[in-house]
């Protein structure tokens, strides 16, 4: 909300992010005027309590571009990665997606260190080991950006084929060492699937296609100019 909308509806500029009282009654004239002449952002916030303490924070903003080009003073303010992403909603589509991401990497976290665990590592050397690896050098959603977003999957990085030995190995193990793999199983499916079509010399990340046909989406097939853009904004 900005401008003589914002004045209206209580709000107060100054060096500071503007003040606002409550809105007025639902149902009021007052009110309908005050829906008519604001602007509104879809603006969920993610960082926690440290994010907001350092103003590291990521702020997913939908609306109108103008009314975050205005807002943007603020929002830098108070964030170090305030994106305008798309129109009313679409904040909220991206803290949802982000959290549930975070949340499915997390317990596959927890299902690989109880499989390495009980087949005999010692946590702490196995965390140490896991942060040491490629996946566990680089920032979460960096692994998708040369390969799965431009659909350059030949010639590969790291064949299907090898991946999913791997995988395959890993469930044993946990079978063995008598470890519920959820996850896993499903991932050695779908691994299991893109092998039988034929897909076993293509780069390991062929495999998240099948996720799209289920979706029935097409392939991204972003440019690798497009995509290292955004790398270098975050």
């Amino acid at each position: 909300m900005h401008g003589q909308a914002a004045d209206r509806a209580g709000c107060r500029a100054g060096p500071a992010p503007r003040r606002c009282r409550a809105p007025p009654r639902a149902g009021s004239s007052a009110h309908g005027r005050y829906l008519r002449e604001s602007e509104f952002l879809d603006a969920p916030v993610s960082g926690g309590p440290a994010g907001a303490a350092s103003g590291k924070l990521a702020i997913w903003i939908g609306g109108d571009r103008a009314a975050f080009d205005a807002a943007q003073p603020v929002l830098s303010a108070i964030a170090d990665q305030a994106r305008h992403v798309g129109e009313i909603g679409a904040g909220s589509i991206a803290k949802l997606v982000h959290n549930l991401v975070s949340t499915v990497m997390m317990q596959s976290i927890a299902e690989g260190m109880t499989i390495g665990v009980k087949a005999g590592m010692d946590p702490l050397d196995l965390y140490e080991a896991l942060r040491a690896g490629a996946t566990g050098r680089a920032r979460s959603f960096d692994s998708i950006q040369r390969r799965w977003l431009p659909e350059n999957l030949d010639p590969p990085h790291f064949q299907l084929q090898l991946l999913h030995k791997d995988v395959k190995l890993a469930v044993e193990m946990a079978r063995e060492a008598g470890v519920p793999a959820r996850l896993s199983q499903m991932a050695l499916e779908d691994m299991t699937e893109a092998l039988n079509r034929g897909w076993g010399g293509r780069d390991a990340q062929s495999v998240l296609m099948l996720q799209q046909e289920r979706a029935g989406l097409e392939p991204f097939g972003l440019s690798l100019e497009d995509v290292a853009a955004v790398m270098d904004r975050s």
